[in-house]
């Protein structure tokens, strides 16, 4: 099963396609990767808007291929092929491959006649109960961010005092990074920590 879309690579249109793939993949019966997949869709839009260029017309393309979802990315641009690079605090940009390349199975680049196909495969794995959480998979998602973020935590791991200030620190780090990109894409902040505040409140009555 494949569903295609052709999108304008546009800061203020990566929310609506956000919503958008919400459909087919519901219809998929693969609701437990909507995170993911919009995840991967914002971070290769937002490498074609920095690397090619913003208004360059794309194609996107989700498949359920057996156990995975593959997402695809097309531009008309067949240079400037994505670098996975370890990205420092320092940086503004290099984090979005490191996370798709944390959630992938796999991921490449793909050139052709028309351009260049970046894509990723996501393992679909075992759907959620309806009204529980995968607690032990949101524990490890959670606790891989500091490390993706472009520090591992040193001293001994999280668990000794020097690793999680240093972790701390990191995480302090991404989540001024995460409202900054969510400023720039013209969100309302106080009303998107509400919205935080309300998941992980409600998340943590799950567990």
């Amino acid at each position: 099963m494949t569903w295609e879309l052709p999108f304008v690579a546009v800061p203020e249109g990566v929310a609506r396609l956000r919503r958008i793939v919400v459909t087919p993949l519901r219809l998929w019966g693969v609701s437990n990767l909507v995170g993911t997949v919009q995840l991967c869709l914002t971070e290769l839009i937002t490498n074609v808007i920095t690397h090619v260029g913003t208004k360059t017309p794309v194609w996107i393309a989700l498949s359920l291929q057996g156990t995975q979802v593959r997402v695809e990315v097309r531009d008309p641009d067949r240079q400037g092929f994505p670098v996975l690079r370890q990205a420092t605090s320092a940086q503004e940009t290099g984090r979005g491959l490191r996370l798709v390349d944390a959630v992938a199975d796999r991921w490449g680049v793909t050139p052709d006649d028309h351009g260049k196909t970046i894509w990723c495969e996501l393992p679909i794995g075992p759907t959620p109960t309806a009204g529980r959480c995968d607690t032990g998979a949101r524990v490890a998602h959670a606790e891989a961010l500091p490390t993706l973020y472009g520090r591992a935590p040193v001293g001994g791991g999280s668990n000794s005092l020097l690793g999680h200030a240093v972790a701390e620190g990191t995480v302090a780090g991404l989540i001024a990074d995460l409202l900054h990109w969510c400023q720039i894409h013209g969100d309302d902040l106080n009303t998107l920590l509400q919205h935080a505040r309300v998941r992980l409140t409600a998340r943590l009555e799950r567990t």
